[in-house]
């Protein structure tokens, strides 16, 4: 992974498998869930302001395979996401 964290040396370190750095100039790296990937989707995208229909359930429901749009497998992985194209 190109993630890494700062260590007290000023060196930036990569994190280990199936773990990232939240920001640049992390001192450490975390495993971040697919509910909090999804979460910060949300945030980035103004899910804020999106028609209540396709907000329902985001950040709201603990399991994000719950959440409007969002389809799990079996598992509970993330296999899509399904959002209507608006044209502005």
């Amino acid at each position: 992974s190109s993630a890494g964290f700062a260590t007290s040396k000023s060196e930036c370190k990569p994190c280990p498998s199936r773990k990232s750095s939240l920001h640049l100039g992390a001192s450490e790296c975390v495993r971040i869930t697919q509910n909090q990937i999804l979460g910060m989707f949300f945030d980035v995208m103004g899910g804020e302001s999106w028609d209540e229909g396709e907000r329902r359930g985001w950040k709201t429901l603990p399991n994000e395979c719950d959440w409007a749009g969002v389809s799990c497998d079996d598992n509970g992985e993330l296999n899509t996401l399904a959002f209507q194209i608006r044209h502005t």
